[in-house]
């Protein structure tokens, strides 16, 4: 009776685990490159899903796992590539929660000067779990599936020793011909430098990162009218700093730009499919 007993314990396990194998086999076989924007408050995150990797760039707040967890596959704890576009709270605060959470394998950070004890103690975390830290002020290449690529670099024109949002690494991501363009907290001098020094990679962006959670201080028409964007996504929660500036969105509108808001809109996502470019709101 025990061996019985025993026989259909084993016959159990085996069914469950190929249960849980063909789950993740079909998932795979079934998973298309996905931009997606979270909603974590007053902070930017955007998650990049590729069936070669995922790519998390900026972890605004401490939601950022909790919202991870709604978009990633249950059994898939790893982040390929985090970027971090500079050091300011709302940009890395997630990222104490993530690294215990998640096995992130690459950071790419900005590397300039900043004396925030809480920034110190971030890269003091990088060091202590060994993660590869890589600097994106020297430009960084991604090579993804076929052509697909993220390129990540500053404006080469801004001081290092400017202020923090000045020195904003920019994310650029080539997926099925298609451009993603994530700017941080740049603001119009490096938005007009990146224009005149990149013109043609910079054009006929498919959707942009609104620069600086839709600050007056970015966002400038210049910019706008040269990268072109079909669709914006603005980054933001309550806030005491007036975001986003009523003259931008009217500025997004102008240009009939499908403009989307986290703190109205929730997470955005944007489903790469062979049909086209799927918009679902979570």
């Amino acid at each position: 009776m025990q061996f019985k007993n025993y026989l259909l314990f084993i016959c159990l396990f085996l069914v469950l685990l190929n249960s849980y194998f063909l789950a993740i086999i079909i998932s795979y076989i079934n998973l298309t490159d996905r931009v997606i924007f979270l909603d974590v408050g007053q902070g930017d995150a955007e998650f990049i899903q590729t069936k070669t990797g995922n790519i998390l760039i900026d972890a605004g707040s401490f939601k950022v796992v909790e919202e991870l967890g709604k978009v990633m596959p249950w059994y898939d704890k790893i982040i390929d590539v985090a970027i971090l576009s500079h050091p300011h709270k709302d940009h890395f605060l997630g990222f104490f929660d993530l690294l215990e959470r998640y096995k992130v394998r690459t950071v790419i950070i900005n590397n300039v000067d900043c004396a925030n004890s809480l920034y110190q103690q971030f890269l003091d975390t990088l060091k202590e779990k060994n993660i590869l830290v890589l600097d994106g002020r020297r430009q960084v290449k991604v090579s993804l599936a076929q052509k697909d690529y993220l390129l990540i670099f500053p404006d080469p024109k801004t001081s290092p020793k400017a202020n923090l949002n000045e020195v904003s690494l920019i994310t650029l991501a080539d997926l099925q011909q298609l451009k993603f363009l994530f700017t941080g907290d740049i603001e119009s001098r490096q938005e007009k430098n990146l224009i005149n020094l990149l013109p043609n990679l910079l054009s006929n962006i498919f959707a942009l990162k609104v620069p600086h959670h839709g600050s007056n201080f970015s966002n400038s028409n210049d910019f706008l009218s040269h990268l072109t964007p079909k669709i914006a996504v603005i980054e933001v929660g309550e806030n005491s700093f007036g975001h986003p500036a009523v003259e931008i969105i009217e500025r997004y509108k102008f240009l009939s730009t499908k403009l989307l808001r986290t703190d109205l809109d929730g997470t955005v996502i944007l489903e790469l499919t062979p049909q086209g470019v799927k918009l679902i709101k979570n």
